[in-house]
């Protein structure tokens, strides 16, 4: 309140200079013009009564808070807090609380491929120079994987089968790079990366493809908060990864994406179970 009343005083102060400025303005011409003279003094007490009013109305507005249409104080915050409900509204769903952990888990496995599989795989056998081939394979495995599994979604028993096979290849993949890999020379050694990586983009295209379309089946009034939901932890999963990293060695982080893998593929495939037990109570 202090402060608006320190605004409009100083708006007044301004105004009252335009005043006197304009009050001068005015008494010259009318010394210096000879004819009209009647007509000017008319002008002048005309300016006089507009910027009276105009000072007034300002005046008054500066200490009012803004009104709606109807006259009532309109707050700030409720837009903002009707928003906020929207998108939290989804973890009200036991849906989304199951679907949760495969998008933690889609931020993990993408995360890995960034910042372990290029530092700890790629790197010992092809050196800096060959990271940008190994993910360009990783790259376009994941277009094609995405575009093809996106073709064969029709509805949840497909993506229950097409996220089962994405979840069991890098499945194979982690416990094959924890059980038995150790980088070779050769051909061979150097082909080993470019191909994980080529079975590492299938998984992260289906799974991505896939959550994308169960999210818009299981969520059609509220896509927008499920999406958002998806982002949100999908970007905290991805942030653990890299901050992890640098502070863990390989088996211990290969172990965290075991785990983290089989907690997501069982919280999913109880999802289908959950979806699927009204559809067959109703038949």
């Amino acid at each position: 309140m202090a402060k608006s009343r320190r605004i409009a005083a100083a708006h007044l102060t301004c105004m009252e200079i335009f005043n006197r400025a304009l009050d001068w303005a005015l008494e010259r011409e009318l010394h210096t013009s000879r004819r009209g003279a009647d007509d000017d003094r008319q002008i002048l007490k005309l300016v006089h009564a507009a910027t009276a009013r105009g000072r007034r109305s300002r005046g008054r507005g500066s200490t009012s808070p803004p009104r709606d249409e109807k006259g009532n104080t309109a707050p700030t915050h409720s837009s903002f807090g009707a928003m906020m409900k929207y998108i939290v509204a989804p973890l009200k769903d036991r849906r989304m609380i199951l679907i949760i952990p495969l998008i933690v888990y889609s931020g993990l496995q993408a995360a890995f491929v960034w910042a372990v599989f290029t530092k700890n795989i790629v790197t010992p056998v092809l050196g800096i120079s060959g990271v940008g081939g190994a993910m360009a394979i990783y790259g376009a495995a994941d277009v094609v994987c995405s575009l093809v599994a996106g073709r064969l979604t029709s509805g949840l028993h497909s993506a229950t089968s097409i996220v089962s096979v994405g979840a069991i290849l890098q499945a194979v993949v982690l416990f094959w790079l924890l059980l038995f890999y150790s980088p070779m020379g050769g051909l061979l050694g150097a082909a080993v990366p470019l191909f994980i990586g080529a079975l590492w983009g299938v998984g992260d295209g289906v799974l991505n493809t896939q959550l994308s379309a169960l999210l818009g089946l299981l969520f059609e009034d509220v896509k927008e908060a499920a999406f958002a939901q998806w982002r949100v932890w999908q970007s905290g999963a991805i942030a653990v990864i890299f901050f992890l990293s640098p502070n863990i060695t390989l088996q211990a982080m290969l172990i965290l994406m075991a785990i983290a893998l089989i907690i997501s593929f069982g919280s999913f495939l109880l999802l289908t179970l959950v979806v699927e037990k009204p559809s067959t109570t109703r038949s």
